[in-house]
């Protein structure tokens, strides 16, 4: 999925295991990488589990795009559909195998009394340039444990040896070419990461002074209710 973030103030803060362990202490660091990892490798939302670890649920008070993802207690990873219209089910309900962008809110005690989620009508975004490698293994050993996968079951998916999936995991296996290209249709990540040629997540440079490059999300607040619907009714009555 493609990763943004709603300011400029998070990007920095998001963009070294550093800067995380910094302003969100080690355990949660550690966790937030490994998330990101997740997030990046995943086709879509729905490939984040509702169980535990990552625990990823709606929260509550009408904040319909938005989810939590469990980091140390009692912080929660917060996200939001990146799609400027999200997409929808019949039933009204956000479809999730289609969530393919993502907008990292924040990290907050959602449980907290003084906490409010964070509200605008119109958002900008910062995508992800988080500085640091993410290794082969870290990457396999994600994708195995989020789609509930046993080290065979994913070699037989992907038409690779056993004995090659497991020593990709040890880190005792150099991926050659075929390999990587095996890899890369059986799991979506590019050939060039297995190989080692381009890191998981991109590598921006962040200016002080940068415009915001992702999308602009608007929020579904009363306000934007309100001039959607005025906007309809000028349009019937143009008709």
């Amino acid at each position: 999925m493609e990763i943004y973030f709603r300011n400029h103030k998070l990007q920095r803060i998001f963009r070294s295991h550093e800067s995380l362990d910094r302003k969100y202490g080690t355990k949660s660091a550690g966790l937030i990488c490994r998330w990101l990892t997740c997030l990046k490798i995943a086709r879509s939302l729905a490939e984040i589990s509702h169980d535990k670890p990552t625990r990823r649920h709606l929260l509550n008070q009408g904040l319909e795009k938005q989810y939590s993802i469990d980091v140390a207690h009692p912080y929660r990873l917060l996200i939001k559909v990146g799609h400027h219209r999200p997409p929808i089910k019949k039933d009204g309900g956000i479809d999730e195998s289609l969530v393919t962008s993502i907008m990292i809110m924040g990290v907050e005690d959602t449980h907290d009394r003084g906490w409010k989620a964070a509200t605008t009508r119109f958002t900008k975004s910062f995508p992800l340039a988080f500085q640091g490698e993410v290794s082969t293994s870290s990457i396999l050993t994600e994708y195995i444990d989020m789609h509930c996968l046993s080290a065979s079951g994913f070699a037989d998916e992907c038409k690779i040896s056993a004995d090659t999936i497991d020593g990709i995991l040890s880190n005792q296996t150099t991926i050659d070419e075929d390999t990587a290209r095996l890899l890369e249709k059986g799991t979506s990540v590019s050939h060039k990461v297995w190989l080692g040629k381009q890191n998981l997540h991109p590598e921006i440079e962040i200016d002080d002074d940068q415009e915001d490059i992702g999308p602009h999300i608007e929020e579904e607040t009363p306000q934007t209710w309100i001039r959607s619907f005025m906007n309809f009714v000028t349009r019937f009555f143009r008709k």
